[in-house]
């Protein structure tokens, strides 16, 4: 009998089962096409709060795993003092030496590969608590020394902080406990990422990342716009002296963490070439990339009739969040109102992941006077919604490949998006299909008024629309459906589990 727990261990940051759309979608596809392999799950999220599982979990699923970034119980001050091998602090202050990318002031010669390696060994071999590492003195005097080696000119205080909520969740993760599985599988980087090259060093197995969006890029934007980073400081300079400083602890860290993640998989996927250049700057080896497409279900969803409403329906799939961008989807819808005044608009997402961001978004609404214009109905069930809407529409600042697109253009609905990750590729074709017409219109990044000329281009030629969604759809079809993306990565599977000869 087999002592795996699973063939394939999925490592997921705050996705599947817990949240629909995009990534978690696509992982349920992938469970559910390739029924001949069994899943565990291993899920990374932020703290402990309940969470509703959003999908219904399909047989070949053995188990799932949850570990919590922000723990609070494992963090709780001990009561009892205990002294820890002075090995295990040595092994971090020599990976924070060699870190690849920590900063430019310092530069390291070497990429940290063999710390990294060591530091896992070393705390995989001694019990230990994140608590008992936090509350050290060992540990207060690395983080002496790494202030005073690193970033002496700012405020130690605000240092400490930073410092500690940073490597909370760093911790976190060589703490968990890894089921053992024939292979390692992790859809980004980041965390997920560190928890799979730490599985590919205890165990020799196989790791392989797909990354849909480039993540360390992804936390770049968030952390740019961060508030919660910083602690207040008596004078203004200061503030932002130190506001550039520790938000680029934050970037460093996810990229070395994407360094590592890199380093230890067998294969890097990503949806489409863009994505590449992008990973090769975070280390990624060329030899290790690998383009896979996304997949959609092309016949489920062309065989949707259609169902032309009253009205002109603009449709806007996707999280209320600011990576999405909808304030400048509102700003473009007002553009559209102002020529066609009975539109319809519906945001379908859900608006609970940044409260602060959706009611800005409502207030924006508000403003311009489009409340009888724009709905935001929360997540629905897209089948029931796609074949009403007239044009789909994206205005997100950071994307991988977007399932919301491939969707749409199985319907022949034309769409309109930024030019963000593989959208242009999407609608207007790569080499091999660019001759079936564009899709749709690629807009600028932020521009309301090119975004709300493009919707009105479409709106207002049917013939436009038809082409556009004509190509759209015959581009789904002879390149994008399921079975396509399920033979690749049943071959990769097979691969990396059987060593291709699976009996």
């Amino acid at each position: 009998m087999s002592s795996y727990e699973a063939d394939i261990c999925l490592v997921l940051e705050g996705t599947y089962p817990y949240v629909r759309g995009g990534v978690s979608s696509w992982v349920h596809s992938i469970i559910e096409g390739l029924g001949d392999f069994t899943f565990s799950l291993l899920v990374i999220l932020p703290d402990r709060q309940q969470r509703e599982m959003k999908y219904e979990l399909p047989p070949n699923i053995r188990k799932i795993h949850t570990m919590y970034l922000q723990d609070k119980s494992a963090f709780k001050k001990p009561l009892w003092k205990k002294n820890l091998p002075d090995k295990h602090l040595d092994a971090i202050w020599e990976l924070h030496a060699a870190m690849p990318f920590v900063d430019t002031k310092y530069p390291s010669p070497h990429t940290g590969r063999e710390e990294f390696e060591k530091l896992i060994t070393c705390l995989h071999q001694q019990n230990w608590s994140p608590a008992s590492m936090m509350y050290s003195k060992k540990n207060w005097e690395l983080l002496v020394q790494l202030y005073h080696f690193r970033n002496p000119e700012v405020s130690f205080l605000d240092y400490f902080w930073t410092w500690r909520y940073l490597h909370a969740g760093i911790f976190a993760v060589m703490r968990q406990e890894i089921p053992l599985c024939r292979m390692y599988h992790t859809v980004s980087t980041g965390y997920a990422g560190m928890l799979a090259a730490r599985a590919k060093v205890l165990t020799g197995a196989p790791m392989l990342v797909t990354e849909h969006g480039i993540y360390s890029k992804e936390r770049r934007i968030e952390i740019s716009r961060a508030g919660w980073i910083f602690e207040k400081s008596r004078e203004r300079f200061m503030a932002e002296k130190q506001m550039s400083t520790f938000k680029q602890i934050w970037i460093y860290a996810f990229q070395a963490m994407a360094y590592f993640c890199y380093e230890h998989a067998s294969e890097i996927i990503t949806l489409y070439e863009g994505n590449q250049r992008l990973q090769m700057e975070d280390g990624a080896p060329a030899e290790k990339l690998k383009v896979i497409p996304n997949g959609v279900d092309y016949h489920k969803l062309s065989a949707l009739p259609r169902q032309p409403q009253k009205n002109p329906v603009i449709g806007f799939v996707g999280r209320v969040v600011s990576i999405k961008d909808v304030k400048t989807f509102i700003r473009a819808v007002r553009v559209v109102a102002n020529v066609i005044k009975n539109v319809e608009v519906w945001v379908m997402g859900p608006t609970e992941e940044e409260p602060e961001y959706y009611e800005e978004c409502v207030q924006l609404v508000k403003n311009f006077d489009l409340e009888s214009t724009i709905q935001f109905t929360g997540n629905v069930n897209l089948m029931e919604y796609y074949p009403k809407i007239d044009v789909l529409v994206l205005t997100s600042i950071s994307e991988g490949q977007p399932l919301v697109i491939l969707e749409a253009q199985c319907l022949e609905i034309p769409v309109v998006a930024s030019d963000v990750g593989s959208c242009r590729d999407l609608l207007e074709g790569m080499a091999n299909d660019k001759h079936l017409g564009p899709g749709g219109i690629v807009t600028g990044l932020a521009d309301p008024e090119e975004t709300g000329m493009a919707i009105l281009s479409i709106l207002n030629s049917p013939e436009k629309a038809k082409a556009l969604g004509q190509a759209g759809r015959e581009r789904m079809k002879q390149f994008y459906d399921l079975p396509i993306l399920y033979q690749k990565y049943k071959e990769l599977y097979e691969k990396y589990c059987y060593g291709g000869n699976r009996v």
